[in-house]
C-alpha cells in the first residue's frame, strides 16, 4: 500500500496537506486576518456569510461544509472579492440550486459539491477557467448530460469525483473533458464506460471501486485505448474471474483487485509488462477476500513489479519464478496457508515483508541477507497453537541494520537476540503476547526506538539500560503480572519524551500510581485494575 499511496499523491497534488494553520473559529481568525489562509466554518446556522469575511484578503481555503441554511448566491458575491481563494467546500449542504454567480470565483482550483441536491450545473461553472478538481460525490439528482456539457467549459479540469451517485451509465459527453487525468466513479452501478472515454488521452487514473456489475472484457477493451492510463481500481467489484485478454492493459502500472471473488489469475498476467503494483488482498475491513490458491508461473515475468499484495488468499506455496522479481520492494503474504517460510531468498531488495497470520514456526537464517528490509511484520493470532508459531529469531536477524519496524505480536518468543542493539534504526517494536521473561541488558542501546509494545509477556523487570531510550514515546507493558512496578516507575521517570504509557492489569498501589501521574505530567497513563478483569 505504500507505493499505491505514493502513486495516488503524485496524481493528486491538490489533495496534499497544507502546512498553513487552519482556523476554525471566526472570532479568533479576526484577531489576525492577514494570517488567515485556511478557514473552516462548518456546521454554521447562519443564512448569510458574515461580512467580516472580506477582511481575509489572503484566504486560500474555505470550508462551509454542512452550512445548510446558507444563501449561496450571497456567499459567492462576498467571496468573489477574495483574490486568492483557491479551494471552496460547500459539501453536505443539501443545497438544491447552485447559483449562476459561482462563476465569479475566478481563482477557484478546487470545488467540493459533495452531498447536495443539485439537478443542473449552471453555465457559470464554465467561467472557472482555473478549476482543476471538482467533487460531485453523492450527486444522485444531477443531470449527467448537462453536467458534462458545463464541465467541458473548464479547460484545466484534471480531477472529477462522481462516486456514490447511483450512476448506471455515463454519457459520451465525458469525452469533452480533454485534460481529465483522474476519474473517480466508485460505488455506482456501471457495467461499462461510454465510447467517449477513448477521447480522454490524458486520463491517468480510473477508480471503479464497488461497481458490482462490470462487464470486464468490454471495459478492458475501452481502457486499452487510453495511452496515459496507469492506475485502475477495481476493488470490491464482486469479480469472480478476469478476462484472458487482460494483457491488453499494457500501460497499467497499478491494478487494484482487492476484496473480490477471484480464485485464479490468467496465465498471461505476466504480459502486463508495465505493472508495478498488484493488489489482490482483502478489503479494508477484511469482509471480502479473494480465494486464490496458486499464482501462475508467469508472475515472474512482471519485471517492473514493486509491490505485490496477496493477503487473505489460500496460498500455501509460491512459484519459483517469484524470485525473478528483482525490483520487488513490498510483499504482503499475510492471512494465507503457509506452513513454512516461503522460498523468497533471492528477493534481497525487499523493503517491506508481511507474513502475519500464517502457520509458520521458523524464520530461516537467510533472512539476514535482506539488508534493505525496513519493515518486517509477522504477527500471529491468539487462537493458533504454539507449534505453528515463532519461538525464536535466528542469530542472523540482527544483520537487518536498516530495519525500522518489527512486529511479532502473538508468537511464543522466549528471548530476544543478545545483540538486538545492532538494529540501530528500529523505531517501532511490537512484541505483544509472547513469552519474554527478560530483555537483553543492552536493550537501551536502541536509540531510535519510539514505540514499544511488550504487553502480555512474563517480564520480571526492565533492564537498567532501558532508561537510555531517550526517544521512546509510547510504551505498553500491560499484563506483565510478575513485573516490579516500583522499579518500572523509576525507569519511566528517566524517559524524557514518553507520551503514552499502558500499565493496565499490573500490581500497583494507588500511592505509586498517583506518584507516576504526578511525575509524568506530559504522559497519558492508561491503567485498569486487575480487579476489573472478567474471567467469565
Amino acid at each position: 500500500m505504500v507505493l499505491l499511496l505514493g502513486c495516488f499523491l503524485q496524481l493528486n497534488p491538490l489533495y496534499a496537506a497544507s502546512d498553513k494553520a487552519l482556523f476554525s473559529n471566526l472570532e479568533k481568525a479576526l484577531e489576525q486576518p492577514e494570517q488567515v489562509y485556511r478557514l473552516k466554518l462548518a456546521r454554521q446556522t447562519f443564512d448569510k456569510l458574515p461580512p467580516e469575511i472580506a477582511k481575509f484578503k489572503n484566504l486560500e481555503e474555505l470550508s462551509l461544509m454542512k452550512c445548510r441554511n446558507l444563501d449561496l448566491s450571497d456567499a459567492f458575491e462576498k467571496l468573489a472579492a477574495l483574490p486568492h481563494l483557491k479551494k471552496l467546500d460547500i459539501s453536505w449542504g443539501l443545497h438544491r440550486e447552485l447559483p449562476e454567480n459561482i462563476g465569479d470565483l475566478q481563482h477557484l482550483e478546487e470545488l467540493n459539491l459533495r452531498d447536495n441536491q443539485f439537478k443542473i450545473l449552471p453555465a457559470g461553472i464554465g467561467k472557472l477557467k482555473k478549476l482543476k478538481a471538482i467533487n460531485l460525490n453523492r450527486s444522485k439528482y444531477l443531470g449527467l448530460t448537462n453536467a458534462f456539457q458545463q464541465l467541458s467549459q473548464c479547460p484545466n479540469l484534471v480531477r472529477l469525483d462522481f462516486a456514490s451517485s447511483q450512476l448506471y451509465r455515463l454519457p459520451s459527453e465525458i469525452g469533452r473533458l480533454k485534460k481529465l487525468e483522474i476519474l473517480v466513479l466508485d460505488n455506482n452501478d456501471l457495467t461499462n464506460l461510454p465510447a467517449g472515454i477513448s477521447k480522454l488521452t490524458a486520463l491517468k487514473s480510473v477508480s471503479l471501486k464497488r461497481n458490482k456489475n462490470l462487464v470486464l472484457d468490454q471495459l478492458f477493451k475501452k481502457l486499452s485505448g487510453l495511452p496515459s492510463l496507469e492506475i485502475l481500481n477495481l476493488e470490491t467489484c464482486e469479480i469472480v474471474g478476469l478476462p484472458t485478454d487482460i494483457s491488453v492493459l499494457k500501460n497499467i502500472k497499478t491494478l487494484n483487485l482487492k476484496g473480490n471473488r477471484l480464485s485464479q489469475l490468467p496465465d498471461n498476467i505476466g504480459q502486463m509488462e508495465s505493472l508495478e503494483v498488484l493488489l489482490l488482498g482483502y478489503d479494508f475491513l477484511g469482509g471480502r477476500m479473494n480465494r486464490i490458491a496458486e499464482l501462475p508461473a508467469s508472475m515472474g515475468d512482471l519485471a517492473n513489479l514493486r509491490e505485490l499484495d496477496v493477503s487473505g488468499n489460500l496460498i500455501s506455496k509460491l512459484p519459483g519464478s517469484i524470485n525473478d522479481l528483482q525490483n520487488l520492494k513490498v510483499l504482503n503474504l499475510s492471512v494465507n496457508k503457509f506452513l513454512k517460510f516461503p522460498n523468497i531468498k533471492k528477493l534481497t531488495q525487499l523493503e517491506k515483508l508481511v507474513l502475519s497470520i500464517n502457520r509458520i514456526n521458523k524464520i530461516p537464517s537467510w533472512i539476514g541477507t535482506f539488508t534493505e528490509l525496513r519493515e518486517f511484520i509477522m504477527d500471529g493470532d491468539y487462537f493458533t497453537v504454539a507449534s505453528f508459531k515463532i519461538k525464536a529469531l535466528p542469530s542472523s536477524f540482527t544483520q537487518l541494520n536498516k530495519l525500522e519496524v518489527l512486529s511479532l505480536n502473538d508468537q511464543v518468543i522466549e528471548a530476544l537476540p543478545d545483540d538486538i542493539d545492532r538494529l540501530e534504526r528500529l523505531r517501532v517494536l511490537n512484541l505483544r503476547n509472547n513469552l519474554l521473561a527478560a530483555l537483553p541488558d543492552n536493550f537501551g542501546n536502541l536509540k531510535a526506538l519510539r514505540q514499544l509494545n511488550l504487553g502480555t509477556n512474563e517480564l520480571l523487570q526492565l533492564p537498567q539500560s532501558f532508561s537510555r531510550l531517550s526517544t521512546l514515546e509510547e510504551l505498553d507493558i500491560s499484563f506483565n503480572w510478575p513485573i516490579g512496578m516500583a522499579h518500572v516507575a523509576k525507569i519511566t521517570y528517566q524517559l524524557p519524551h514518553l507520551k503514552k504509557l499502558n500499565i493496565s492489569y499490573l500490581r500497583i498501589s494507588q500511592l505509586l500510581l498517583d506518584e507516576m501521574i504526578e511525575k509524568l505530567p506530559g504522559c497519558k497513563i492508561t491503567y485498569k485494575s486487575v480487579n476489573e478483569i472478567n474471567f467469565r
